[in-house]
């Protein structure tokens, strides 16, 4: 019969290795969450329209097919599920989602309106919300100029 040892009873490597273990995975969660409240960057520039940051994405503006400048939040429009993201945490929901059947990536840091669609034809379309709903404006308007 195998016998079961407390924390206590462990080897002093095996205390090292467990405490180790612990304290990494929590800094790699605090790196991952930290890095995920940052504010997403959105630039019209060179015929594309670029998100810089997690799960950023090049899109030209050939491929996009409308923009539509919601006043409503993330929550109004639809129901999101989220399938490799993060969601949940605050105001951020930053990813790969489905909803109605589609896959989309959102860029949502507010849970406050208005929310910016960009429909694609080459690929999922882009749901984005910046805090400041003056930013999420400004990039409708870059865009609508582009287009």
């Amino acid at each position: 019969m195998k016998k079961s040892y407390g924390f206590n009873e462990l080897p002093p490597i095996a205390r090292i290795i467990v405490i180790g273990s612990t304290l990494l995975v929590i800094a790699a969660l605090a790196v991952f969450i930290g890095l995920s409240m940052l504010e997403t960057k959105a630039e019209v520039k060179d015929g594309e329209l670029r998100i810089k940051g997690f799960y950023g994405v090049t899109v030209p503006l050939g491929e996009i097919t409308g923009v539509e400048l919601l006043d409503m939040t993330i929550g109004q429009i639809g129901s999101f599920t989220r399938t490799n993201g993060v969601g949940g945490m605050g105001q951020t929901l930053l990813g790969n989602f489905r909803t109605g059947g589609e896959s989309v990536k959102l860029f949502v840091k507010s849970k406050e309106p208005p929310t910016l669609i960009v429909r694609r034809s080459g690929g999922e379309d882009l749901y984005i919300s910046f805090y400041d709903a003056q930013s999420t404006k400004k990039l409708y308007d870059e865009l609508i100029a582009a287009l």
